[in-house]
């Protein structure tokens, strides 16, 4: 089945606001309102850090999100940051049918460090 052999890319769009898009990308979507939970966005380094206490949840920036063939993903480069497989839901409760699909964030720490921190992006906080 095709679409076992398709996995997504994200990556970061300079704009920080969805009024500065003026255009859809030439390929994928652009999202934006997903927040985080179980951790927090560093705007300047662009990669996931410890929410602030107190923090139940982050907003994210605007992600440009396509379709790749899996395998075929960038190798890491040397002193590239990590990157967490993070899952995206549609709502807090945290089952297959509120999966929507895994993003890829930028992080210093090992995945393993978020994944035990039960990190996630949610498309609604309610």
């Amino acid at each position: 089945c095709i679409r076992d052999r398709v996995s997504t890319q994200s990556t970061w769009v300079q704009k920080q606001e969805k009024h500065e898009i003026d255009r859809a990308p030439p390929e994928g979507v652009f999202i934006y309102g997903l927040f985080l939970e179980g951790c927090s966005w560093d705007k300047n380094r662009q990669k996931v850090r410890e929410a602030a206490q107190k923090e139940m949840f982050k907003e994210l920036p605007i992600l440009h999100v396509t379709g790749i063939e899996s395998g075929h993903k960038q190798p890491k480069q040397k002193g590239a940051l990590n990157k967490f497989r993070c899952p995206v839901y549609k709502y807090p409760t945290r089952n297959d049918i509120n999966w929507v699909f895994d993003c890829d964030l930028n992080c210093e720490e090992e995945p393993h460090h978020w994944i035990m921190r039960g990190s996630c992006l949610l498309c609604s906080v309610d």
